[in-house]
C-alpha cells in the first residue's frame, strides 16, 4: 500500500500549521476508513450486550421457574422468559439494520 500525505492549510494560511493525515492513493481518507471500522466495531459490541442482556433474562427466567416455588416468583419467570427472546430478536435486527446502513454508506 502507499501512503500519500495530504496537507489541510490552516483556515488562516499560515504555513506549518496545518494537520498531515496519510491518504491511501485512490482511495478514501485513512481515517475515514478507520472511522467505518470503529463503527462496526460498535455494532457488533452493541449485538454482543443485546445477547448478554437477553442470556441474562432467559436464564433468570428459567431459575424462577424451576427453583422457586412460589406462584408469583414462577409467573416472574414466564415473563422473564419471553422478554428475553424479544430482546434478542430486537438485538438482531438492529444489528442487521445498523449493518446494511453502514454498508451503504461505505459505497
Amino acid at each position: 500500500m502507499i501512503f500519500l500525505m495530504q496537507r489541510k492549510e490552516h483556515p488562516e494560511g499560515h504555513p506549518g500549521c496545518g494537520d498531515e493525515r496519510p491518504v491511501l492513493k485512490d482511495h478514501p481518507v485513512l481515517r475515514d476508513h478507520l472511522a467505518a471500522q470503529r463503527t462496526v466495531l460498535a455494532n457488533e459490541r452493541t449485538l454482543l450486550s443485546y445477547v448478554r442482556t437477553a442470556l441474562t433474562l432467559l436464564v433468570a427466567g428459567v431459575s424462577f421457574i424451576k427453583f422457586f416455588g412460589s406462584v408469583v416468583i414462577e409467573a416472574l419467570g414466564w415473563v422473564l422468559v419471553p422478554l428475553g427472546l424479544l430482546t434478542l430478536a430486537k438485538g438482531i435486527a438492529s444489528y442487521r439494520s445498523m449493518a446494511r446502513t453502514i454498508r451503504e454508506e461505505e459505497k
